[in-house]
């Protein structure tokens, strides 16, 4: 194992940990929405999405609101940047936690993929 890949390996595992003390979503929240609404230039939104697949995957059921909303102001937008091929795998591992802890957002992410990502057409 390269230092590189030990080195990501140590951040994600320690970001991971400090989320139960006092890392929340809406840090990520900011984070996302410079990148996608602002810059587009963000190295590591792969590895970000990775650890909140991890973290999505932990959550209680039945879904905070502020979860959901992660998932519709956040992880849906995503899909409409440039970059996606970037990230696809992780983003689409995120998006299936949530539909694996609630299959009830499925119509409703459905609508907004189709609606353009979150965005009105037509």
């Amino acid at each position: 194992m390269t230092f590189a890949k030990f080195s990501q390996i140590f951040i994600c595992s320690v970001i991971f940990m400090c989320y139960g003390c006092w890392f929340s979503l809406n840090c990520c929240t900011d984070t996302h929405f410079r990148f996608i609404y602002e810059t587009e230039k963000f190295n590591g939104v792969a590895e970000l999405l990775e650890i909140l697949g991890s973290i999505i995957n932990g959550f209680a059921l039945p879904l905070k609101t502020e979860h959901q909303q992660f998932l519709n102001r956040v992880l849906i937008p995503l899909h409409k940047t440039k970059a996606l091929a970037q990230y696809q795998a992780q983003l689409a591992y995120c998006v299936v936690q949530f539909l694996e802890k609630d299959p009830e957002l499925t119509e409703q992410l459905n609508n907004l993929l189709v609606q353009g990502v979150g965005g009105g057409s037509t």
